[in-house]
C-alpha cells in the first residue's frame, strides 16, 4: 500500500507542478522517503546500480578538477532520482509499466472532469482551486493553481478552447505522460482497439492538451501501431492516406498549434537578440524549444566533454548577465552533461528500446527512440524520476535481451 502511494507520489513529483517538487526540500524529501522504503523492504543494491553510482562519482570528481568548485546539491540530484527509480523497478518488477499506465489513466479521467468544468465556467473552477492551491506560488500568477491532481494554467497559450494540464505544470508535459501510457497500453494489449476503454480515455485526454509535442509523438506512435498491426503493403497506404492527413488537419484546425510552431522557428533565427533584449530588461525567460537548443549548443561548444555540470556561472547566458531557463531536454543534456551525458543517455535509450520490445514482444522497436527524442526536444521531463526509471531501467535491473533466450519469460503477460 505504502509503495503504491510512493509510486503515485513519484508520478506527481515528476509532473513538477508545484514549487516544492522543484525545490531542494522536495529533492531531499524524495531521497528520505526512498531510503526509508528501501530499508523497510530490505532491498539490496545490485552490481549495476553500484556501477552507475561509481560512474557518477567519477563525473563529479572530473567536474571538480575542471571548475575547482564542488556543488553538493547538484551532486545528489541524479543519484536521488536513480535511487527512486531503482526502488520502483526492484519492488514492482513486472508491474511497474502496468501501474504507470493505470495511474495515468486515472489521472486522465480526473483531468477530463476539471477540463470540462473549465470549458463551461473557468472562473468558478479557478476560484475553487485557489482555495486548495498547493503550487506554492510557482508561476507567480493569478491564473495558475494546482490541486495535486489537476493544474489550472491559462498562462501558456492563447487558445479559445482551454488546454488540459492534468497534474503537470502545463499541457505539453501532461501529453508526454499520456502518449507514454498509450504506448504501454497498445504494447500490453497487443494493439487491441476494441473494448479498450483505457485507450479511449487516454486519446480523448491527449486531444484536450492541444500539445504540439504530444501530437507529434502520437503521430510517430500511430505509424508504429500501423506497422505492427497491418502486415502488408496496406500499412504504407494507411499511413499516407489516414495518419498524415489526420495530423495535418489538427494543425490546420487548431490555430494555436500553427502560431506556436511559427514562433518557435522565428525566435530561433534571432536567439542572441532575444536573449540580449531580456538581459537589458532584467527579466528571466524560458525561451522556445528551438531557441533553447541554440542556447544549449553554445554551452556545449564551451564545455563539450563534461558540460557545465552544476557550475551555473559557466553558462553562456549567465556570463552576459541573463537568467534563461532552457526547456529543451536534449539541450539540457548536451549543455549540462556534455558528451559524457549524451553517451549514457543514448546507451540507456537504445538498451531500453530493445528491452521493451522483448518485454512486450512487438516489432519495429526503434520508433520508441523517435518518440523519446520528441519528448526530449519538447521538455526536460526525461530527467524526472519516473522517466529515468523508464529510459534507464536496463542499466539498473537485469532483463533478457534476446527473443531467442531459452529461459525468456515476458515481463508483461
Amino acid at each position: 500500500m505504502i509503495e503504491n502511494l510512493f509510486l503515485i507520489y513519484i508520478m506527481l513529483f515528476s509532473g513538477s507542478a508545484t514549487l516544492f517538487y522543484r525545490s531542494p526540500e522536495g529533492l531531499i524529501s524524495l531521497l528520505t522517503i526512498t531510503l526509508l522504503l528501501f530499508f523497510k523492504n530490505k532491498h539490496k543494491f545490485n552490481k549495476s546500480f553500484y556501477k552507475i553510482i561509481i560512474v557518477w562519482i567519477i563525473y563529479i570528481i572530473l567536474l571538480y578538477f575542471k571548475f575547482k568548485e564542488f556543488h553538493p546539491y547538484f551532486a545528489i540530484i541524479i543519484p536521488t532520482k536513480f535511487l527512486a527509480g531503482y526502488f520502483l523497478l526492484t519492488h514492482f518488477k513486472k508491474d511497474f509499466f502496468i501501474k504507470f499506465e493505470k495511474i495515468i489513466y486515472v489521472l486522465s479521467a480526473i483531468s477530463l472532469f476539471f477540463w470540462a468544468w473549465s470549458f463551461f465556467d473557468s472562473q468558478s473552477l479557478l476560484q475553487v482551486l485557489k482555495v486548495i492551491d498547493v503550487s506554492g506560488g510557482y508561476m507567480k500568477s493569478e491564473n495558475y493553481a494546482n490541486s495535486i491532481v489537476f493544474t489550472y494554467n491559462t498562462i501558456e497559450g492563447n487558445s479559445e478552447i482551454p488546454r488540459n494540464c492534468g497534474f503537470c505544470w502545463e499541457p505539453g508535459p501532461f501529453s508526454i505522460f499520456i502518449v507514454t501510457a498509450i504506448f504501454f497500453n497498445l504494447a500490453r494489449t497487443n494493439f487491441r482497439l476494441k473494448n479498450n476503454n483505457a485507450l479511449l480515455i487516454l486519446l480523448l485526454t491527449l486531444l484536450t492538451t492541444q500539445s504540439t509535442t504530444g501530437i507529434l509523438a502520437f503521430f510517430i506512435l500511430c505509424i508504429w501501431f500501423t506497422f505492427n498491426k497491418i502486415k502488408d503493403v496496406r500499412k504504407i497506404i494507411y499511413v499516407v492516406f489516414v495518419v498524415i492527413p489526420f495530423i495535418i488537419v489538427l494543425f490546420v484546425q487548431i490555430p494555436y498549434l500553427q502560431e506556436k510552431v511559427l514562433k518557435d522557428y522565428t525566435d530561433a533565427l534571432q536567439t542572441e537578440d532575444v536573449v540580449y533584449d531580456y538581459t537589458k530588461r532584467d527579466i528571466s525567460i524560458a525561451p522556445t524549444r528551438t531557441t533553447s537548443l541554440v542556447i544549449a549548443w553554445k554551452d556545449f561548444i564551451n564545455n563539450p566533454i563534461l558540460g557545465y555540470g552544476g557550475q551555473q556561472k559557466a553558462k553562456w547566458t549567465n556570463k552576459i548577465g541573463g537568467e534563461v531557463w532552457v526547456i529543451n531536454g536534449i539541450g539540457n543534456i548536451i549543455a549540462m552533461y556534455g558528451l559524457f551525458g549524451i553517451f549514457f543517455f543514448l546507451l540507456a535509450l537504445f538498451k531500453s528500446t530493445k528491452a521493451l520490445s522483448l518485454i512486450y514482444n512487438y516489432n519495429y522497436p526503434y520508433f520508441w527512440v523517435l518518440i523519446i527524442l520528441v519528448f526530449a526536444y519538447g521538455f526536460s521531463l526525461i530527467e524526472t524520476p519516473v522517466f529515468i526509471s523508464i529510459i534507464f531501467f536496463p542499466l539498473m535491473v537485469n532483463l533478457p535481451m534476446s527473443r531467442n533466450a531459452k529461459k525468456y519469460t515476458p515481463l508483461i503477460t
